[in-house]
């Protein structure tokens, strides 16, 4: 389940009513200043990243905290906003390709960390890019 948008507390505590969340890991859902994190509840797996990205219009880092709750055959994912790097993994759940679709939720969560620490390298390299003119002055 992939929920976009925290200004809604409700979704966010209706859904750790219905997965049975602590309400620990809910004040961290909703607190979007963490650093990254691992972190056990009950028979669950927690874990916060940052989305990394080049901000087009002033050339800045933007990052977007992303929480993951891993269960037994479920993962919950919370985020911000929609629409971001993790798009082709949604892409091919939906059309059913690659290994994602027939894994566990264990694997789906592997692979959506794989594409946002991957993100980091592409981001750096592009911020190198967008910082080379200035290396002269």
């Amino acid at each position: 389940m992939d929920i976009d948008g925290l200004d809604d507390d409700k979704v966010v505590t209706q859904t750790g009513e219905r997965f049975n969340l602590h309400p620990l890991l809910l004040e961290d859902v909703l607190n979007t200043d963490h650093r990254p994190k691992v972190e056990e509840y009950q028979d669950t797996l927690f874990v916060v990243v940052k989305m990394l990205s080049l901000d087009e219009e002033t050339g800045g880092i933007q990052n977007e905290q992303v929480s993951f709750v891993l269960g037994k055959g479920y993962l919950l994912s919370f985020q911000d906003k929609p629409g971001d790097i993790l798009d082709p993994i949604r892409d091919r759940i939906r059309h059913k390709l690659g290994r994602v679709r027939k894994s566990g939720a264990d694997y789906l969560l592997y692979a959506l960390l794989d594409v946002i620490v991957d993100n980091y390298f592409l981001s750096s390299r592009n911020w190198a890019s967008a910082l080379r003119p200035w290396n002269g002055k």
